[in-house]
């Protein structure tokens, strides 16, 4: 069992970065857009959008905090189903995103805010 529990928290690492970006999916679609390409680095998955059209500030928002906001659905469902392993990584996962930090969900939202005040 000790063996297996390093491969098991990377596997609910893994599916806890593919629940954070579908969440940034589900939000570009439901504001209008569309996803163009996803490049997979090192560190996250990079989405581009096809910009159908330009959204609002507000929208942009709501995108970058969605990725952390699915993470935070499924850490409670899964500390709700007993899963304490995979429910605490997912909430790792979306308060290290809302870092404001370059290149992550936190650092874009507060450029974002930083343009919308100027």
């Amino acid at each position: 069992m000790a063996l297996i529990m390093p491969y098991l928290l990377f596997l609910y690492g893994l599916i806890g970065a593919f629940i954070h970006e579908l969440g940034h999916i589900t939000a570009i679609c439901c504001c209008g857009d569309g996803v163009k390409k996803m490049h997979f680095l090192i560190g996250g998955i990079k989405i581009i959008r096809q910009r159908k059209r330009l959204l609002s500030y507000k929208q942009d928002l709501i995108i970058m905090f969605a990725g952390a906001f699915a993470n935070i659905i499924a850490a409670v469902l899964l500390l709700c189903a007993g899963n304490r392993q995979a429910g605490c990584i997912n909430l790792c996962l979306a308060f290290f995103n809302l870092l404001p930090l370059p290149h992550l969900d936190g650092g874009d939202i507060v450029c974002t805010i930083k343009e919308m005040l100027q």
